[in-house]
């Protein structure tokens, strides 16, 4: 007892001590579930990106996901890239010259949302709208620099068009024409959670990573097909040196 009364100030502060790194690890694990419990996960979600972002976002869309299909249709050769240069040959824009995307008019689109000639396409309906009115707005070429300032300066959260679209590609048609341009009350399919799981595991998977603009050859290689997604997680962004950096490493060969 006496050892106990000599002590105690001391027992209390290691007790305190304890009960805060506790505290501390507990708040860790419980963020790490809340992050949605997924595993981490170097899978590919089968999905359209704007899709992924649509889902991860809880069917909120944003520019990212534009410009991350910018990425990948220019990877598919759906986009060329000249690179434009000045006195001292460095790269300071690129023009963008349009391959083999056909022109939609809107009711179009709307005729195609349920369409099976894009299932078997490595491009979908989405990807068309964001090609045609987005990087190129009624027109047969542009340029980087034009393409990215027109798309800060749209409202891409007022887009209905391009969010039935996306929703379309996740919901049954009759959600799709009972609700009309209000998703408020579907209920996500089957398939629409477990791309949300993809969409989530991957991002887990991709957070452990640095995409810098310092990657060698090889890095962009590796990190071609994961790329895409770093920008829709906004571990990533499209700077004209960062184009550079990877056009320069042959990223779109």
């Amino acid at each position: 007892m006496e050892w106990l009364s000599q002590n105690l100030v001391l027992i209390i502060f290691y007790v305190f001590m304890l009960l805060m790194f506790a505290r501390f690890f507990y708040s860790i694990y419980i963020n790490i579930k809340k992050e949605n419990g997924d595993v981490p996960s170097d899978e590919l979600p089968d999905c359209s990106l704007i899709l992924a972002q649509y889902l991860l976002k809880q069917g909120e869309l944003n520019k990212n996901s534009i410009k991350a299909t910018f990425i990948s249709l220019c990877k598919k050769g759906y986009i060329t890239l000249i690179p434009m240069t000045n006195d001292k040959d460095n790269i300071y824009d690129f023009e963008l010259i349009k391959n083999g995307i056909p022109n939609f008019k809107e009711t179009e689109y709307e005729d195609n949302l349920f369409s099976k000639d894009f299932e078997d396409s490595d491009i979908d309906i989405s990807d068309l709208y964001i090609f045609n009115n987005y990087i190129f707005p009624n027109k047969e070429k542009n340029t980087y620099s034009e393409f990215i300032k027109k798309l800060e300066n749209m409202n891409i959260e007022e887009d209905l068009l391009l969010l039935k679209i996306v929703a379309a590609q996740t919901y049954t048609k009759e959600l799709i024409v009972n609700e009309d341009e209000n998703f408020e009350n579907i209920q996500m399919s089957e398939k629409g959670e477990e791309l949300i799981k993809k969409v989530k595991g991957l991002r887990l998977y991709l957070k452990k990573y640095d995409f810098d603009s310092n990657l060698d050859e090889n890095e962009i290689n590796i990190w071609g097909d994961y790329l895409s997604f770093a920008i829709i997680y906004n571990l990533e962004d499209l700077s004209i040196e960062f184009m550079n950096t990877l056009y320069v490493n042959k990223y779109f060969k």
